[in-house]
Formats: C-alpha cells, structure tokens, sequence
C-alpha cells in the first residue's frame, strides 16, 4: 500500500518516506525528499477550479509514462512505502489525489490516505 498525506501530517508517518509533489514546500519541510515532475504549473495552480483537473493532465501527466513515475517515487523512497506529500487536509480537492488516482488507473497500485487514527504496520 501507498499514501498520499499532507505537511501537517509529515511527522506522524513513521517509516512512510514523504515524498513531496507540490510546486512549493513549507519551510520545515525543505529537506524532505521532492518529486518535481509531479509538481503543478503556476498556470494550473492560479487556474480556475474548474479546469484545474484538466489542465493538470494535459501540461503534467499527460508527458509522463505511469510506470517510470512509480519506479522514480520507489527509487526515491529507496522501495520502502512512500506518501505523496501536498498541503490540503484530508477531505480537500488536491493534485495529490489525481496523482494517485491516475498512477492507480495505470499501474494497479493502491494508494490511501494516510489516516493517523488507523494502525498501519510500519517496517
């Protein structure tokens, strides 16, 4: 199983790797490991909502092979779970979700919001 989490949550992942996706990061999270690829244009994050989605799939995922993108995060996790890390609280639209939802579509791979009430087994 994979996650998606956000900032505030970082800490409380345990051997979870955070892998951040967004275009900026919280200055506390600034040696957290990155994945830019990911990250959306200032031209889709100052978009209207309602075309956001689309944007991101046409200027960010539609240049990207789903399968080279997994490989890159676990590469980067060094193949230990990982969480695709942004800024919106669980419940709030973000990148993060499309991601997941896209690299699920396309690979099979299960993504989850990390949930700090859940008991996850941590390796």
């Amino acid at each position: 199983m994979l996650y998606t989490s956000y900032y505030a949550n970082v800490k409380k992942l345990g051997n979870i790797v955070p892998i951040c996706i967004s275009q900026k990061v919280p200055f506390y999270a600034s040696k957290l490991k990155r994945y830019r690829a990911l990250a959306p244009s200032w031209e889709i994050i100052n978009s209207p909502s309602s075309e956001y989605v689309k944007l991101y799939y046409e200027l960010i995922l539609r240049k990207l092979q789903p399968f080279e993108v997994l490989n890159d995060l676990s590469a980067i996790a060094n193949n230990k779970e990982f969480a695709l890390i942004c800024y919106e609280g669980p419940g709030k639209f973000c990148h993060r979700h499309i991601v997941a939802d896209w690299l699920q579509s396309n690979t099979g791979v299960q993504f989850e919001e990390y949930d700090i009430n859940k008991n996850y087994a941590l390796f």
